[in-house]
């Protein structure tokens, strides 16, 4: 039962979060499908792809997490996901200027129970 679903903006790749907190990957040019277990314990509630293939998925067990493409978490981050003091209920990445070294951060924004942005 699909709770939340997003087109990667880069690859073939579609994202789906579904209520029992799982993430199933749909490559439509090879026509597989692989399910994730255990991104979350809740409903995925909100997510976001960034162009570089990357995407992040929030859920209403109060946690974010961010993974590549194949669902894996990014290198050089934690493996356990980051932990929130509200639901989030949209996510946006954007890129922002490094320390002027011409390189580009990526940076997620989250809205925290309605209310709080992250």
């Amino acid at each position: 039962d699909p709770s939340w679903l997003s087109w990667s903006k880069s690859g073939p790749q579609l994202v789906i979060g579904t209520a029992r907190g799982n993430l199933i990957i749909y490559n439509k040019r090879t026509m597989k499908k692989q399910t994730i277990m255990g991104k979350h314990s809740k409903r995925v509630s909100a997510g976001a792809w960034h162009a570089a293939n990357l995407f992040a998925t929030g859920s209403e067990d109060k946690t974010v997490c961010l993974s590549n493409e194949d669902g894996d978490a990014l290198e050089g981050t934690d493996s356990e996901p980051l932990r929130l003091k509200n639901d989030p209920s949209m996510m946006q990445f954007a890129d922002i200027k490094g320390d002027g070294d011409g390189t580009r951060e990526k940076l997620v924004s989250i809205v925290l129970g309605e209310v709080t942005l992250l």
